[in-house]
């Protein structure tokens, strides 16, 4: 897996009034924050989150923020918070992670093929869309396929059906469907 490179650079200031002006002048207020590092309050761009999420990995790409003063770190987006009406970015939160620990990510599921059920009139139903998986950072898979082409009536899918890449361990309980 390719890391994505965000530049930020430390907020001194925080709260409603600098976090405005921030955002005015085309910035975002974040934080970094996790088991060897203190939380840090950052400023990052905007269209670097949505050219993350747009990405292939989308939520779950490994990002090398690079903090001006020379700190690098790797990284995961945790969350993030969308205007309610311009629905323009206004918050994001890292979580540092280092690549010798395992990180749980959901991964997108995608089926593949028309199954022999569907063929014969009845319905596919997919209840999960995505997986939940941990596994190391450089091991998380853009999306799980799955053939359902030999998927009779009234067949299902368990979890533990899937093929994983290697070191991936379900966080769901293998029998679930």
């Amino acid at each position: 897996m390719e890391t994505v490179k965000i530049v930020a650079s430390r907020r001194t200031k925080t709260g409603k009034g600098p976090n405005r002006k921030m955002r005015s002048t085309g910035g975002m207020p974040a934080v970094v924050y996790g088991k060897k590092t203190e939380p840090t309050s950052l400023v990052v761009s905007p269209k670097s989150i949505e050219d993350l999420l747009d990405g292939p990995y989308g939520r779950n790409a490994v990002v090398s923020l690079e903090i001006e003063g020379g700190d690098k770190m790797l990284a995961v987006l945790k969350d993030y918070q969308y205007h309610p009406v311009s629905r323009g970015l206004v918050h994001a939160d890292f979580m540092q992670i280092t690549a010798d620990q395992k990180v749980d990510v959901d991964v997108p599921l995608t089926l593949t093929g028309k199954s022999v059920g569907v063929v014969a009139g009845g319905d596919l139903r997919q209840i999960f869309r995505r997986v939940p998986l941990s596994c190391f950072p450089k091991d998380i898979p853009v999306r799980l396929e799955h053939d359902v082409t030999s998927l009779e009536i009234d067949a299902m899918v368990h979890a533990e059906d899937l093929v994983l890449p290697p070191g991936a361990v379900l966080r769901i309980a293998p029998k679930r469907t």
